[in-house]
C-alpha cells in the first residue's frame, strides 16, 4: 500500500492506495488537473522515493518553473536522479530556437539537464515506454515511487492506431504496476476522445475526478471540486470534496 502525497488524497483515500494501481486523473480543462500530479511527484519526492515524470504538453524547463512557482525546489532531486522527466514536448521547438537565449533560463537549463531526458519521437510509443522502462531500472524502482504522465489527452493526439495504443498501454500496465508495483498516474481532458475514456476507465484501477462544482457555476463562481470514483482494492470516500490550490501547500481542502 502507498500513502497518498497530497493530503486531500489522505481523506479521500484513508487506507492508502495499492502500489499497484493504475489511476486517471479526469476532469475538464482549468480543473486542478495538472496541479494535483505536480504536486503528488513532489510530496512522493519529499517522502523519499523516486518520480518519473512525463511531460507531454510542456517543456521539462517550463515544468520545472510550475514547481518553483509554487515553491517547491525539485533541483536537488533532479540532480541526485532521484526525480527523472521524460520531456515529450521540446522537439517541436527545434525549428523555433531563439538565437539568443536569456542567462537566467539559460542557467535553469544547464542545472535541470542531468535529469531530463528528450524524446524525440512520443507517437513511437514503444520507444516511448521502452524510455520509461529504462528509468525505472536506472532508479531502482520496485515497490517504491511513481510514474505520472501530464497528459495522456495530448499523448492520443499523435498516435495513429487508438487500438493498437491501448494494447501497448495494458502491456505497460502489466509490467510497471503489476510487476514493479509502481503506481501509473495519468491526466485526461474530458471533452476529448471521450469515447476513449470510456474504454480506458474499464482498465483503470482508480479514478479521480475534477469538476467545477455546479452550484458555483450556477453562481458565476469556477469553484474546484474533487472526489474519488473508484479505488480497487481498498475503501474510499465517493464525496465531492472543494479544494483550492495556494502557493506552497498545493491542493488545499476547504470547508
Amino acid at each position: 500500500m502507498m500513502k497518498p502525497p497530497v493530503k486531500i488524497l489522505k481523506y479521500l483515500l484513508p487506507e492508502g492506495f495499492p502500489r499497484s494501481t493504475l489511476m486517471a486523473v479526469q476532469g475538464e480543462p482549468g480543473t486542478g488537473k495538472s496541479m494535483l500530479l505536480i504536486e503528488m511527484a513532489y510530496k512522493t519526492l519529499k517522502m523519499g522515493e523516486p518520480v518519473v515524470f512525463l511531460t507531454m504538453e510542456d517543456t521539462a524547463l517550463t515544468t520545472v518553473q510550475k514547481f518553483l512557482t509554487m515553491d517547491w525546489n525539485v533541483l536537488p532531486f533532479l540532480k541526485n536522479r532521484s526525480f527523472k522527466i521524460l520531456d515529450c514536448f521540446s522537439y517541436r521547438l527545434e525549428k523555433y530556437k531563439p538565437r539568443k537565449i536569456p542567462e537566467r533560463i539559460k542557467k535553469l537549463s544547464d542545472e535541470i539537464s542531468l535529469g531530463v531526458d528528450l524524446v524525440s519521437e512520443p507517437d513511437n510509443y514503444d520507444l516511448l515506454w521502452s524510455s520509461l522502462e529504462r528509468d525505472l531500472e536506472e532508479l531502482g524502482m520496485v515497490e517504491r515511487g511513481m510514474v505520472l504522465v501530464d497528459s495522456m489527452t495530448e499523448l492520443l493526439t499523435v498516435v495513429s492506431d487508438q487500438a493498437d495504443f491501448l494494447e501497448s498501454l495494458k502491456n505497460l500496465k502489466a509490467k510497471v504496476c503489476k510487476t514493479l508495483f509502481v503506481p501509473f498516474v495519468y491526466s485526461l481532458h474530458f471533452g476529448v476522445f471521450d469515447q476513449f475514456r470510456t474504454i480506458l476507465e474499464c482498465f483503470d484501477d482508480g479514478i479521480v475526478d475534477l469538476r467545477f462544482s455546479p452550484t458555483g457555476l450556477q453562481k458565476g463562481l469556477l469553484i474546484k471540486q474533487i472526489r474519488v470514483r473508484r479505488m480497487s482494492g481498498v475503501h474510499h470516500r465517493g464525496e465531492w470534496m472543494t479544494f483550492d490550490i495556494k502557493r506552497g501547500e498545493g491542493v488545499v481542502p476547504l470547508e
